[in-house]
């Protein structure tokens, strides 16, 4: 049977570096990689709730560019020849991250992290620790690169 690793992506040098690592495991074990860019619409839509402002265009554009990183990711993976899969989603970032594992039958989800702490963490709060509090499979979390 094939392992199935989710990676989670969205452009970010963390992202980046969860795609490398989820990238050379399923290189050493044969797997299969589901990439997953999500766009948090609830979250466009209820900053712009009382704006005169239509996000119509910000949501094309963040799916544009949502639809670029997924098909970078799959060209890589293609390269290394693993076979590879995308799925853009729409809404909370977490919900996406463990739907499409479950739908998709995942055995990892990979992940990065900024690693923020203090203020800019109670403010950003953390897409991965909260897919780590609720994942109802191992999650694999890569910390950003130290900067050179």
């Amino acid at each position: 049977m094939t392992e199935r690793f989710v990676v989670a992506t969205d452009g970010s040098s963390p992202s980046d570096a969860a795609v490398d690592l989820a990238l050379s495991l399923a290189s050493k074990h044969g797997a299969e990689v589901l990439f997953i860019h999500a766009i948090d619409d609830p979250a466009i839509f209820a900053a712009t709730a009382n704006m005169p402002f239509d996000p119509t265009p910000t949501l094309r554009a963040l799916e544009s560019s949502g639809d670029k990183l997924l098909n970078a990711a799959a060209e890589r993976a293609n390269l290394e020849h693993i076979h590879a899969e995308t799925r853009l989603m729409h809404g909370d970032p977490v919900d996406a991250i463990l739907s499409g594992a479950r739908e998709w039958n995942a055995d990892l989800i990979v992940i990065g992290t900024h690693g923020r702490r203090g203020l800019p963490h109670f403010f950003l709060g953390s897409t991965a620790e909260r897919v780590l509090q609720r994942s109802f499979l191992p999650v694999l979390v890569t910390k950003q690169p130290a900067k050179q």
